[in-house]
């Protein structure tokens, strides 16, 4: 076991840190959407806040990993319909992934008080690597344990 994960490490790396390069400045980008949410609308409205929130940085997301992460590997069909099925397949991914995270930001807000963009922190980090994993699996059908090119 211990073999396979260091396989996947060494065959991953580079594209992992791109992969969380782009995911920091679509966190950015959904940490100022909530930011802006919070001052305009207020606390009490944080799950719509954070849908836009999720569903813009999301996108952003894809076509930045589209475009650098992915590039040159993996599964990226031309067109306009194609490229909008795959960015609705990489929102669901996404969606699965932003359960786990909005869950532990809307759970240390409401419990413990935490500030909604630190519980947004928390839960982002604690959704990566499902994220990774799979968006690269079935959006890009890159076969993680072969060599990165």
């Amino acid at each position: 076991m211990i073999g396979g994960i260091k396989h996947f490490a060494r065959n991953n790396w580079v594209r992992f840190i791109k992969f969380l390069s782009t995911g920091f400045v679509a966190f950015l980008f959904s940490e100022l959407v909530i930011y802006i949410g919070l001052v305009t609308v207020g606390k009490k409205n944080i799950v719509p806040i954070d849908v836009v929130s999720a569903v813009t940085s999301i996108a952003l997301g894809f076509f930045l990993n589209d475009a650098w992460t992915t590039r040159n590997m993996g599964y990226h069909p031309k067109g306009a319909r194609i490229t909008a099925l795959r960015l609705v397949g990489y929102e669901g991914v996404y969606a699965i992934g932003n359960v786990i995270a909005l869950s532990i930001q809307l759970f240390l807000f409401y419990v413990y008080g935490v500030n909604p963009l630190l519980g947004n922190l928390v839960g982002a980090v604690v959704a990566t690597p499902f994220n990774y994993l799979v968006t690269m699996k079935l959006i890009w059908r890159i076969k993680l344990l072969q060599s990165a090119q």
